[in-house]
Order: structure tokens, then C-alpha cells, then sequence
């Protein structure tokens, strides 16, 4: 999930280059939609942290592993961590990742394989 195309576009075609299936969304609500159309299919969500529309990318996280607490996910944002909250532990305690925009594709791809264990084909939003 990102609302900035460009962004969006970008970080598609990294992934698509290391055979990940990607689906993409520019807000929650359209994230929500998606997962409800191919939850049995998702296996990784990346998405900014900061989002439009009255739901960021921390909200979303916590409505999707409400549902199913074992989706992996990695926060991007070009503000620091500390974005999320003040809660030191969060990464630790969910499991998910953060990655600072922007960032390599390198470490993009490193990153989504240390999440998923090197599983192509997943799909990430």
C-alpha cells in the first residue's frame, strides 16, 4: 500500500524482477478491498506507514492480523521508525520489518526474502 505512484510503480517493478506477484493499493480502504478479494493468496504486505484516508499503514496491519496474525509485513516510510509510536517493541513483538524510503532494490529484495525465507511467486501489496 502507497499512495504515491510513482512510489508504487517503482517498487512494483523491483519486485515483479525477482518473480514476486504483486498486487497494489493507494489507500486502506483499497488495501482492505484487495485482501478481502485474495487473503488465501498474500503472504507479505509492504506499506507506508504514513497513508491518506484516515487509516495508515500501522491501522491496516492491525486489521489484517486481526485476521490472520501470521502475515508478514514491512513498514516503508521517508520519515524515521519512530513514526509509528513510541512503542520500542513493536517491530520485535509483530515481526515485521521497517525500511526507510527510500531505499535500494537491493535491500528492497533482501528484505522481502528474509521475510518470506527466499519464497518466490508470494504475493506483496
Amino acid at each position: 500500500m502507497e499512495d504515491n505512484f510513482e512510489v508504487r510503480v517503482v517498487v512494483r517493478r523491483m519486485l515483479e524482477a525477482s518473480k514476486y506477484k504483486v498486487l497494489e493499493a493507494s489507500t486502506g480502504p483499497a488495501a482492505i478491498e484487495l485482501w478481502q478479494r485474495h487473503r488465501d493468496e498474500v503472504s507479505l504486505m509492504i506499506t507506508d506507514v504514513i497513508m491518506p484516508d484516515g487509516m495508515n499503514g500501522r491501522e491496516l496491519a492491525e486489521k489484517l492480523w486481526a485476521e490472520r496474525s501470521a502475515l508478514k509485513v514491512i513498514f516503508m516510510s521517508g520519515y524515521s521508525a519512530d513514526i509509528l509510536g513510541k512503542d520500542i517493541g513493536f517491530f520485535q513483538r509483530t515481526g515485521s520489518l521497517f525500511l526507510h524510503k527510500p531505499c535500494s532494490a537491493e535491500k528492497l529484495i533482501e528484505t522481502v526474502g528474509q521475510m518470506l525465507k527466499n519464497e518466490p511467486d508470494q504475493v506483496s501489496d
